[in-house]
């Protein structure tokens, strides 16, 4: 089974409770089926040095379709950056 290469550091979990979605220490965001453990997909964040790709915040839309991170992307710098 796939894991984080490192921290996790945030955790959101879908409306449904079918999905688990969580942001690593190795600028990745993943989604689980919460039922197995299976990695479902995973994202890589865009960053353009060793310092981006920290997300701070993690939010799911209401119903579970859109994932909005915020944190440290792009070299915009800490926690000035929003990805949806």
């Amino acid at each position: 089974m796939p894991w984080h290469a490192g921290f996790v550091l945030r955790v959101a979990v879908t409306p449904d409770e079918r999905r688990i979605v969580t942001a690593g220490f190795d600028k990745t965001i993943r989604v689980w089926d919460a039922a197995t453990g299976q990695e479902l997909r995973r994202f890589f964040l865009p960053v353009r040095d060793a310092g981006d790709g920290r997300v701070t915040a993690l939010a799911l839309s209401p119903d579970g379709d859109r994932l909005a991170v915020g944190g440290g992307l792009f070299g915009f710098g800490k926690g000035k950056a929003v990805l949806v």
